[in-house]
């Protein structure tokens, strides 16, 4: 399902009979398009995009423009992608429509406003929108994508030990690039400034996150991490994302059985997001402890049984045994 509400009314598209526009004081169907037999995008999948006087509509492999006030058909894609979109979003010079390859398109003709279509990425990488380009952080290699052009220029490769980055923070004049067991600082240039890896406790490893203190989060203007784990979205991609890594404002938490000054065990590591340093790390004694940070105290809850949660603030050489 689709939605967007636009001036008292909403755009809906649930069915593969198409887009409707009802007004939702009345009731009353505005206007309804004609000749459609395409499924709604699935989750995961672009979603439509308000403009000024049209409406861009995935269909299928192709992008539509709909006229708001009538629903009729301003345009279509002259060659369909070679994947269902993932992402669509208006930028600076068009709409920004991304499936393996990506386009700009002119809105009011749809026509790409470059010489041919961008690249060919994994759908599922994590991209950053920044000053007309398109960073895109691939399993192994770090692009740039120029909106203006579209030309495609690989700044840097990397390993993630098996593992593709889940997820993208920006920061100053650089990202963070984030996974399970990695953290890793990369330039907008491709310099690397750290790459910090700890091994997961094994292939049997799941951290069920179950809660996220969101009303906590929020009232700060925090970042609900558990909240976009359990409802994961094209610009997230994080199905594998928080099974052992968990971040805060400042830092990042990786779960690992890597052995400490000759200490083997399960520890949580909390490393500092600018540097990459360790600045902390508990140790434990499951493997599959079930557990959430409160993003603003960098308070650890556990849950040790289904009556007992246990608080513990996190503090550089605590010992939880």
């Amino acid at each position: 399902m689709s939605e967007i509400q636009i001036d008292g009314t909403a755009v809906f598209y649930v069915t593969k009979d198409g887009p409707f526009r009802l007004d939702l004081a009345s009731g009353e169907v505005v206007w309804r398009v004609e000749n459609w037999d395409e499924d709604p995008p699935d989750r995961g999948k672009a979603r439509m995009v308000a403009g000024d006087e049209l409406i861009f509509v995935p269909n299928g492999r192709n992008v539509d423009a709909l006229r708001l006030e009538d629903g009729s058909l301003v345009w279509r894609t002259a060659e369909r992608f070679d994947a269902t979109p993932v992402d669509m979003l208006m930028v600076s010079n068009g709409l920004f429509v991304r499936s393996r390859k990506f386009d700009v398109l002119e809105p009011s003709t749809g026509a790409s406003v470059w010489t041919d279509r961008a690249g060919r990425f994994d759908e599922s990488a994590p991209i950053q929108l920044d000053q007309g380009i398109v960073c895109v952080a691939e399993e192994e290699v770090f692009s740039r994508v120029d909106l203006t052009t579209g030309a495609v220029t690989a700044l840097a490769e990397y390993d993630f030990e098996g593992e593709q980055p889940t997820e993208i923070e920006p920061g100053d004049e650089s990202l963070l690039l984030m996974s399970r067991q990695n953290l890793l600082r990369i330039t907008l240039d491709g310099s690397v400034r750290y790459h910090a890896y700890l091994k997961g406790p094994g292939a049997g490893f799941l951290a069920r996150l179950t809660t996220g203190l969101a009303l906590t989060a929020a009232a700060s203007g925090g970042y609900c991490l558990i909240c976009d784990v359990l409802d994961a979205t094209p610009g997230g991609r994080r199905a594998s994302y928080g099974a052992s890594a968990t971040e805060t404002f400042g830092s990042y938490f990786i779960y690992t059985d890597e052995p400490l000054d000759g200490r083997d065990g399960f520890s949580l590591v909390r490393l500092d997001k600018e540097s990459g340093t360790e600045t902390g790390r508990m140790w434990l004694d499951e493997r599959n402890p079930n557990y959430i940070i409160d993003e603003i105290t960098e308070t650890v809850y556990f849950l040790e049984s289904d009556s007992v949660l246990r608080s513990l603030n996190f503090e550089t050489g605590f010992d939880s045994r």
